[in-house]
């Protein structure tokens, strides 16, 4: 049945940014044994049912969603693995044409004794947290659908609308917030990348921060007043100064507008985001500690007060009030889509994220590929591991400068937590791996926690008292 689905600020928003990248999250999510095809889309078709935006298009002539009624046999598609680690690395950066297919792509890549989801989302429908919380939903309804093949009642679609946010907040202190003082920060062409023009093939690079660095850092983080975040942005800002050189830092860092909402909301699948201003200069020979002590501290001081509202407060007006062309030109104008960029997408809840058939091994998140020299890093964690991702279109020189920006936060985060810690941003290298001692593997064969991999990892530690490298991931296309 098709409905007529209100277009909101965000998926204006969102839409306005395909002048600079395609807007899609994706999602791998790796299994330790086989779904089964059919029951899987059944739970597909009950959540578009849940998040009807999922079977519209976005419409270039009326600029709003209209219904096309698509359903799993249009989302869904199932495949036999012949190529390895191949097929899983082409089908993650498969895209979505947002005015012509659904907002939703999923891809069942069946290998001889496990299987493996590409989950890909429009930006229009969701941000990361609405993203989390569709592969949830999903993963629960597969789960019913399993135990039960009568029928099972969709969820009722949620609101999705960014108003949910302020119903509330009183008059004076929307007033309060639309005065705050917000800087819209533009990044002068210093910070950019060494990258080439070149578009060059998509391509994602991946680093991980695995299990025992991560809780090391967790409690470093906790010992100096600051949270895992900042440490990514200190690790990510060193590693920027330590490849352009540039002492001026300042990226956006997403917050999420949920925690504005009351218990009793219950909000739908949908963009709720804002931002917060991270921004420091960086001295010669600065101490990781310092760094951090600046990151840590303006992070606090935007977290105590609302001002990071006033944007989707301003935003949600004037979509509801000008005309098309107008909203557009004004958002132009006013607001610079940013350069280099990072978004911590965060934990992907393993408990919630149990389709009831095979144990997941392994799951990560990646946001939109790039455009040179637009760059470009995504975190997300799952079982106790990090995923550092970047996704961008690479010549084989932009693959090396991603490749060594993202070693260069590894190593970054092991020296915070290192007796040396003291030491200044390790120095750009034209070597690809930026200095890191981790080792490089291919992505679709990135070994989940209880794999046979893992454990033949655990039986060579019994044989050697040396420490072993940390593993680092490319890939690629």
């Amino acid at each position: 049945m098709k409905h007529k689905i209100r277009t909101e600020a965000f998926d204006l928003m969102q839409y306005f940014y395909t002048s600079a990248h395609n807007p899609l999250i994706r999602a791998i999510i790796r299994f330790s044994g086989r779904l089964d095809p059919d029951v899987l889309k059944r739970a597909v078709e009950l959540s578009v049912s849940a998040v009807p935006v999922f079977r519209c298009v976005f419409s270039p002539e009326t600029h709003g969603w209209e219904d096309k009624g698509f359903g799993a046999d249009r989302i869904v598609s199932v495949s036999e693995n012949t190529e390895g680690a191949a097929a899983e690395e082409r089908l993650l950066l498969d895209t979505i044409k947002l005015d012509s297919e659904p907002q939703l792509k999923i891809h069942l890549v069946r290998g001889p004794e496990s299987d493996t989801l590409c989950v890909i989302i429009s930006h229009l429908v969701a941000d990361g947290a609405g993203f989390k919380e569709y592969l949830y939903l999903l993963a629960s309804l597969y789960r019913r659908c399993s135990e039960n093949s009568g029928y099972i009642v969709p969820p009722e679609p949620l609101d999705r609308d960014v108003g949910q946010v302020f119903r509330g907040m009183g008059a004076a202190e929307r007033i309060r917030v639309l005065r705050s003082p917000v800087k819209i920060e533009q990044q002068e062409p210093e910070m950019f990348l060494p990258m080439e023009k070149e578009e060059g093939e998509p391509v994602t690079v991946l680093r991980r921060v695995e299990s025992e660095l991560l809780t090391e850092l967790k409690r470093y983080a906790k010992k100096r007043g600051a949270t895992f975040n900042d440490l990514l942005l200190t690790a990510y800002g060193r590693a920027h100064h330590a490849i352009t050189g540039c002492a001026e830092f300042a990226i956006p860092c997403p917050v999420d507008l949920r925690k504005y909402l009351s218990e009793s909301e219950k909000c739908g699948i949908c963009n709720l985001t804002s931002n917060y201003i991270c921004r420091f200069s960086m001295k010669k020979n600065e101490p990781f500690g310092e760094t951090l002590g600046k990151t840590a501290a303006q992070m606090s001081s935007q977290k105590e007060n609302r001002n990071c509202l006033k944007g989707p407060l301003v935003l949600d007006f004037l979509f509801a009030v000008l005309p098309y062309a107008a909203a557009k030109k004004l958002f132009d104008k006013n607001f610079k889509i940013p350069v280099v960029s990072f978004t911590n997408l965060g934990v992907l809840d393993w408990r919630r994220l149990d389709f009831g058939n095979g144990k997941v091994n392994d799951a990560y998140l990646a946001t939109a590929v790039k455009h040179p020299p637009s760059f470009q890093v995504s975190v997300s964690t799952f079982g106790g591991r990090c995923a550092l991702c970047s996704s961008l279109y690479a010549t084989e020189k932009n693959r090396r400068v991603a490749e060594r920006f993202l070693d260069g936060m590894i190593l970054e985060l092991e020296r915070a937590v290192s007796p040396s810690s003291h030491k200044a941003p390790a120095k750009s290298q034209n070597n690809a791996g930026g200095g890191s001692n981790a080792q490089r593997q291919p992505a679709g064969q990135q070994k989940g926690p209880d794999s046979k991999g893992e454990r033949a990892d655990a039986r060579d530690k019994g044989k050697s008292k040396s420490k072993p490298k940390r593993k680092k991931t490319v890939h690629q296309k």
